[in-house]
Formats: C-alpha cells, structure tokens, sequence
C-alpha cells in the first residue's frame, strides 16, 4: 500500500583508479580524426543510457504486471515517450510513478495523465509547463494525492488548473516563476495539506495569504527570505504549522523537538 512519506534515493559511484598503472604518453590524433572520435563517443553513451533505462523500465513493469509492486521509479536516464506509452498497460496496478532523470514533457505528460489508479507522481528534471498540468487536470487522476515537480515552469495560470485534482493533498514546486499570485491559487486548493516551494519569488503577502488556507499543516520553503514579521503573523494565525525554511525547524515550528 502506498507511504505518503515514500521517497525514492538513488545512488552514484566511480570506480577508483589504479594506483600501480605507468602513466602513458597520450597517442598523437590528428585534428581530422579527433572531432569524428567525440562524436562516436557520445552517440555510444547515448545509447548506453538509452538501453539501461529501457532495462530498468522493463524490469519493473513486469513486476507491475505480475502484480508484485505498484511502483516505477526510473533514475537510470531520460524516459522516452516511447516508453510513457506503455504507461496505459499498467493503469490500475501502477500507483506510483517517479522520474527522476528527465524525459517527461507536456507532451509525455499527456499519457501520465491517463493512468487513472496514480497517487504519487514525482518528475524531476522535466520542463513541465502551466499547459502540462491543465493536461493533468484534464486528465484521469482522481486518486492522485502527491504532485511533485521540482524543476517546473508553472505558475499561477497553471496552478489554478490544479483545482481539478480533486484528491491533491501534498504539492512539491520549484521556481523562480512562482510568486504571490501562484500562492494565492494554491490556497485554494481545497485539499491541500502539505506545501513546499524550492527557490519561489514570494512576498511576505504570500505567508498571510497561507495563513488563510484552511488544511494546510505543512509548509517548507527553500530559498526565498522573508521577514520575521511575517512568519509571526503566520504561525499567530496557524499555531501548530509545521515549517521548515532552508531544510530546518523554523524556530517557532512547534515540531522542532
């Protein structure tokens, strides 16, 4: 069953050097030949990334078909479209998607949003637009409660559309698009509980207007400084808000300890 408190980490490494190897002398390349080798070079790691997410994908959709797992969580490369469309044999095991390496667009997103049974979506690296999330809003995703999408372009005409998520309680958004007028429509979310915003352009107008909205219990900020006064009059209004600012307890967070 789903953990609303699910995250998904993903690991890298690099093999150490070998500390006995005799440094060689690089061989002469001619200037002819060196543009070609960088060329062939990069279409093979192209490739190679295409292929071990095709594998990733793959591996997990046959779990999801056999019914062992609800998720897909791809942090092997960019997902193709190609892939996205496969999205519809699976709506109604998959409840939770997660990219987390780019590939889903405006128009990718048109095939998430048909997969009905999704609660947790979570796109990072993808350039969605306020065009992105009408098409999700426009889509299938009653169930859908978590929307996560760090590395956006959206704004207030977009976030207005979210109203038709009718299950939308957790909303993750990040940019520098996002001002007083993108809050001001986020509380109105009538479900909204939990909100965090990485690097917005806000006012201290945009925290009383929080103060009004009526289910929120959490709120994290990142980078986007405001006035003492106006978290005072935020928590005056809200005494048991949960906030961090910068991934810390706000000091007047009554969860700090």
């Amino acid at each position: 069953m789903l953990c609303l408190g699910m995250l998904v980490l993903a690991g890298w490494g690099c093999a150490p050097a070998n500390p006995s190897a005799t440094p060689q002398a690089p061989s002469p390349v001619s200037s002819a030949e060196s543009p070609a080798s960088a060329e062939d070079s990069a279409e093979g790691q192209t490739a190679g990334a295409a292929e071990r997410v095709r594998q990733q994908w793959e591996s997990q959709l046959a779990e999801l078909r056999s019914g062992s797992s609800e998720i897909l969580a791809i942090d092997a490369g960019a997902v193709s479209h190609e892939l996205l469309e496969q999205l519809a044999e699976v709506d109604g095991q998959l409840t939770q998607l997660m990219v987390d390496a780019g590939g889903v667009d405006d128009q990718g997103l048109a095939l998430v949003a048909q997969v009905g049974s999704l609660v947790h979506l979570r796109l990072r690296l993808c350039p969605i637009s306020d065009r992105g999330l009408m098409t999700l809003a426009a889509g299938k995703l009653s169930e859908l409660q978590i929307l996560n999408i760090p590395h956006g372009h959206v704004s207030a005409r977009g976030i207005k559309q979210l109203a038709g998520l009718p299950a939308l309680r957790q909303l993750r958004l990040g940019g520098g698009q996002l001002d007083d007028a993108a809050v001001a429509e986020m509380t109105r979310l009538p479900g909204l509980r939990s909100l965090h915003l990485i690097g917005p352009s806000l006012t201290d107008a945009a925290l009383e207007q929080l103060a009004a909205c009526p289910q929120l219990s959490s709120f994290y900020l990142d980078d986007c400084p405001l006035s003492d006064a106006a978290w005072e009059r935020l928590f005056a209004a809200k005494p048991n808000l949960h906030v961090h600012v910068d991934q810390l307890h706000h000091d007047r967070d009554p969860h700090r300890h």
